[in-house]
């Protein structure tokens, strides 16, 4: 308790790495964050406010290009000078964290180059209402995110230019529905690329729209669709939002039905014989793998 603010491991500027089979819990706040230096601190008006002024080699920046250019335009100008890239974080299990900090996320990523990927990792027990479990907390671009369950937390947050999100499992709590928000916060603009397909939002008690602030749509580029979507309580006051959620433009082909799996409460999320995701190309998720390996020493754990 000696330091609130920061996470477990910190990747600062730092690509081509395999973060894999941790085991992180009881924290005050993230478990891994993945950064750089923000597009905005690309300013001499405002460099020396933060720390991060000294991380950055001044002469070797084009400023002519990076100043004053709007901060949505920027991602391509500032990106070579993004070094969190090409890391993968894998089999970690991580739980009980964000206990004390917020505005976070258990798994953060901000201001990072492409070729991050995040995939097959346990995310459970979250209980800030400020905070998720995976989070692309702006100025991140082609990323993938698969195969991961995030269990009674608060979901993901993905901001998808360019970001691609498929293929996990988000179970949302019942305990704090009401003010805990969405389980899944997609917060994007109408011309962004990008894809959030084939995931299973699961809430045991309250439903609610996975998109923040949601608008009915024009021409959209992200595909968001696909998804299978369900309530465990009210189920038809669920599926009557979610064909609001609909009537927006979202989930052509999304479907509200029960993913049945085994045993949702011992996270056992194999798939039943009948089970809908089946016909959905959905590739099954379970909890081999997850964590420490075999040979970890019992005197650490």
């Amino acid at each position: 308790q000696i330091y609130w603010h920061g996470q477990a491991l910190l990747g600062f500027q730092t690509g081509g790495n395999l973060i894999s089979h941790n085991s992180f819990s009881d924290l005050p706040r993230k478990a891994i964050g993945m950064c750089g230096v923000r597009t905005k601190y690309f300013s001499k008006k405002v460099l020396s406010l933060r720390e991060c002024a000294s991380t950055i080699r001044v002469g070797e920046i084009d400023w002519p290009s990076v100043e004053d250019r709007d901060l949505v335009d920027m991602y391509d100008v500032v990106e070579p000078y993004y070094h969190t890239r090409d890391n993968v974080i894998e089999f970690n299990h991580v739980e009980n964290v964000l206990r004390t900090g917020s505005d976070g996320a258990a798994i953060n990523f901000t201001a990072c180059g492409r070729g991050n990927v995040v995939r097959n990792n346990f995310v459970g027990n979250l209980s800030n209402p400020q905070t998720k479990g995976i989070r692309l907390d702006g100025h991140v671009q082609g990323m993938k995110i698969y195969n991961n369950i995030l269990f009674n937390g608060l979901g993901l947050a993905p901001k998808p230019p360019e970001n691609e999100t498929w293929n996990n499992i988000i179970v949302y709590p019942a305990i704090g529905s009401d003010s805990l928000g969405s389980g899944l916060s997609i917060m994007f603009e109408s011309t962004v690329k990008g894809r959030i397909e084939n995931n299973v939002i699961y809430y045991t008690e309250k439903f609610r729209l996975p998109v923040d602030r949601p608008k009915k749509q024009g021409k959209a580029l992200i595909n968001f669709d696909r998804n299978l979507y369900f309530c465990a309580t009210r189920t038809d006051d669920a599926k009557q939002k979610f064909d609001e959620f609909r009537h927006l433009g979202f989930e052509k082909h999304g479907v509200f039905a029960d993913p049945l799996f085994v045993d949702i409460d011992n996270l056992d999320f194999r798939l039943q014989k009948n089970s809908p995701l089946k016909a959905m190309g959905f590739q099954e998720i379970t909890m081999e793998g997850i964590g420490t390996t075999p040979d970890y020493p019992n005197w650490l754990k």
